[in-house]
């Protein structure tokens, strides 16, 4: 074998931290549950591009999924400001 130890061969996969951004708490609870049951983390949910953007500064997931444009703000300048974080 060549390159690293078996030992760090066979270290788990880190599973991705997840914001979820979605304003309907009845969606974002089963997107969340779904999620979860998946195997992923999911670090919490915000309702807008605003609490998005603060809770990602703070948490610092590895992806925000959300479906469609959010309120407050333009999409491309919300994923912007949490790249550039």
């Amino acid at each position: 074998m060549t390159g690293g130890s078996l030992s760090a061969m066979n270290a788990p996969t880190p599973v991705p931290q997840i914001l979820l951004v979605e304003d309907d708490h009845l969606t974002a609870g089963c997107i969340r549950e779904f999620l979860s049951d998946l195997g992923f983390i999911v670090l919490g949910s915000a309702s807008s591009a605003f609490e998005a953007m603060g809770f990602a500064e703070a948490c610092r997931p590895d992806v925000a999924l959300g479906h469609r444009p959010i309120k407050g703000i333009e999409r491309t300048r919300c994923r912007g400001s949490v790249e550039s974080g």
